[in-house]
């Protein structure tokens, strides 16, 4: 265990540090949209073309990874959404804990923990998975949020969500990003040296400017209570019910390589990510009051959870 909170201690301490200069506001107001902006937008997507451009094309086509990660995505979104509208919450309410309950901090937390454990071994499909995450799962994320939006006619929401899906990918960075990556590991182009060392010096900014830009985002005022019990259960339903149903896909589908099957299984324990709250709005002010809840405290229990799945992996330093 002393080995596995090692291993841990540099992502959170450096989510610390992060909130300790959002609470002090060492770096202005805005600093949190505008390091989470140079990470999303700059950062992550050179990273993620480096690394798919250096790829091995043949390791491109993962067709069990793809199954694992929208599969599970897919399996916990609808058990949560079938349970809190049982439970009486509204679709938008209900839509927002379903997708914070499915969809992770795969990019902020999950590539870096990946890196610190498992090593960059651990980097391809990790990248793999992110651009997954950011493209397909939100796309499906943004036409569930706004089919359920309480304002949205019923008729007209499923082409708005659509047509919203679609623009959103079209224009996302780390999407452009990943395609040109992998046009570039299919053609086989070489970099010129002097590119990859700029690619690999801005990639190597991720890391640390991503958790401590979560770490500004913990530091903002917590919303007012409500919804515990939604809140709870997505936080549940996040850092267990994913990771044990991504296991169980693993475990039915063909084998795969370790590094796969580990890193699968990290980056699906990874707390819920800051991506939710841009489709909660679509809820309603409750959706998004419990959304910003649910990421907070499942970073929080996160140092928890984790641990535990690593002690179970047998992984450490």
């Amino acid at each position: 265990m002393a080995d596995i909170f090692g291993a841990l201690f540099p992502i959170f301490a450096l989510i610390v540090v992060g909130f300790a200069c959002g609470r002090v506001q060492w770096f202005g107001q805005d600093s949190h949209h505008v390091l989470n902006g140079f990470v999303a937008n700059l950062a992550l997507p050179v990273l993620t073309f480096h690394i798919l451009a250096t790829m091995d094309a043949r390791d491109l086509m993962e067709p069990v990874m793809f199954t694992v990660v929208v599969g599970a995505f897919l399996i916990v979104y609808t058990v949560h959404f079938a349970i809190e509208s049982w439970r009486g919450q509204g679709r938008g309410e209900a839509n927002a804990a379903a997708f914070a309950a499915s969809y992770g901090n795969h990019a902020f937390i999950g590539l870096p923990m990946c890196l610190a454990i498992l090593g960059p071994a651990s980097l391809a499909p990790a990248a793999v998975i992110i651009a997954l995450n950011s493209t397909i799962l939100f796309a499906l994320g943004t036409l569930s949020a706004v089919m359920t939006s309480p304002n949205a006619r019923v008729g007209r929401s499923r082409m708005d969500g659509v047509k919203m899906a679609v623009s959103l990918a079209s224009r996302n960075p780390l999407l452009i990003a990943a395609l040109a990556g992998a046009l570039v590991a299919v053609a086989a182009l070489p970099l010129p040296q002097p590119v990859d060392k700029l690619l690999i010096t801005i990639g190597a900014t991720t890391t640390p400017c991503a958790l401590i830009a979560v770490g500004l985002f913990m530091a903002r005022p917590v919303p007012q209570a409500g919804g515990t019990g939604a809140t709870m259960r997505s936080v549940a339903g996040k850092l267990l019910l994913l990771p044990v149903v991504t296991a169980g896909l693993l475990w039915v589908l063909p084998p795969q390589p370790t590094i796969i099957y580990q890193t699968l299984l990290l980056i699906a324990a990874v707390p819920s990510g800051a991506g939710c709250l841009a489709l909660a709005r679509y809820g309603g002010d409750g959706a998004l009051r419990m959304t910003a809840r649910i990421i907070t405290i499942s970073t929080i229990c996160a140092g928890l959870s984790l641990p535990i799945l690593m002690l179970v992996m047998g992984l450490g330093a």
